[in-house]
C-alpha cells in the first residue's frame, strides 16, 4: 500500500479489529482451559515479538526518510 499514510492504516486496523470484540468475547466466554491459557500467552507473546520487529524496522527508516 505504498503511499498510504500509515495513520490511515492504523486507523483502517483498528477499525477491523474493533468489529471482531464481540465476536472475542464470545469465544472466551465459556471453555477456556489453562492449556488455551498456555497458547494464548504463546500467541500474544508471537504478536509482541513481531510488533517489536516491525517499530525496530520503522526506527530503523525513519533516519533515511527524513529531509535533508
Amino acid at each position: 500500500m505504498s503511499g498510504v499514510p500509515g495513520q490511515l492504516l492504523a486507523q483502517l486496523a483498528w477499525a477491523a479489529m474493533c468489529g471482531k470484540i464481540t465476536a472475542l468475547e464470545e469465544a472466551f466466554t465459556g471453555y477456556f482451559t489453562d492449556h488455551h491459557g498456555f497458547l494464548m500467552r504463546r500467541m500474544l507473546a508471537r504478536v509482541d515479538g513481531e510488533a517489536e520487529q516491525v517499530n525496530d524496522r520503522r526506527l530503523e527508516l525513519t533516519p533515511a526518510a527524513a529531509p535533508g
